[in-house]
């Protein structure tokens, strides 16, 4: 744990997946990874399962837009994916939630998003590398 945040480490394989593979993996294993995560999450249920199917599809709709094997483009799109994932479960959250948030959002930005979407987006590239690895990728190959 860095600064109070951990890396989303469900987060991370549901982009290398979408990127590598297409949306459809990319929406489907966000909406098992996300139903998994409401399900242990004492939180909004279906929050997680939204959120996670989003970045699956949105990560799997980029894929032949990127370069994908580029440390620099995993970096930053783990970065962006990730950031709009806190922001979308901040938005939803507080839309249904009846409380209002003691947080702001910018205080939520520069406490819990930043520094959770830079310390997951740092930890994904040595992830992506070693599942490269592992499933033998390159750019014009298929897996699985």
């Amino acid at each position: 744990m860095i600064f109070g945040s951990r890396p989303d480490l469900i987060l991370i394989v549901v982009v290398f997946f979408a990127l590598f593979r297409d949306w459809r993996m990319g929406l489907e294993l966000g909406l098992i990874a996300g139903l998994l995560k409401d399900l242990f999450a004492f939180d909004l249920f279906g929050v997680n399962t939204l959120v996670l199917a989003l970045v699956g599809f949105s990560a799997g709709a980029m894929n032949a837009k990127l370069f994908r094997e580029s440390r620099m483009t995993q970096f930053i799109l783990v970065f962006a994916l990730a950031a709009i994932s806190m922001w979308s479960h901040y938005f939803v959250i507080s839309f249904r939630s009846k409380e209002s948030y003691l947080i702001t959002l910018s205080d939520y930005l520069f406490s819990s998003v930043l520094p959770a979407s830079i310390y997951t987006a740092l930890v994904s590239v040595p992830i992506f590398a070693r599942f490269i690895v592992i499933y033998n990728l390159t750019d014009s190959e298929d897996f699985l």
